[in-house]
Formats: C-alpha cells, sequence, structure tokens
C-alpha cells in the first residue's frame, strides 16, 4: 500500500499531527482576537484586551509543552 519504511511513515505522520495542532491554535487565536477586536484594539487597551493577551501567552505555553512532550514521547533522541 505504501512505500515508505514503518518508521518514515510515523515520522511524516506525526509532522502532520503536529502541524494541524498549531495551525488550529493560531486560527482559533487569531480568528477570536480579530473578530471581537482583542487582537488589535481600536482606541485603548480595557480589560477583554489584557485577558485575551493572558490566554494567548497561557494556551502557547501549553501548546509548546505539549509539542515537547510528544517529541520526547516519540523520539527520545532527538
Amino acid at each position: 500500500m505504501s512505500e515508505f519504511e514503518p518508521d518514515v511513515r510515523n515520522f511524516l505522520v506525526s509532522i502532520a499531527k503536529i502541524v494541524s495542532l498549531t495551525l488550529m491554535w493560531l486560527m482559533l487565536t487569531l480568528g477570536l482576537g480579530l473578530y471581537n477586536n482583542w487582537l488589535i484594539p481600536k482606541g485603548e487597551l480595557r480589560w477583554p484586551n489584557y485577558v485575551f493577551y493572558i490566554i494567548v501567552i497561557v494556551t502557547f505555553v501549553l501548546l509548546l509543552r505539549k509539542l515537547i512532550e510528544f517529541w520526547k514521547q516519540r523520539y527520545p533522541h532527538g
């Protein structure tokens, strides 16, 4: 069915999962931020802007932790 070796196929599937997870986080944060005028405020910064920025930073750190955990679990040498 596939001419790839199992290790290569698993590696490429892992890359696809990581890219899709990262793009999903990016689209959600940018979409919500732009739609609600939290990302680029009109006028002055208000408390929803600060809450949004804090949520973005926290979720980005969680995303990075998940990605690092995923790579260490799957590929401990790399």
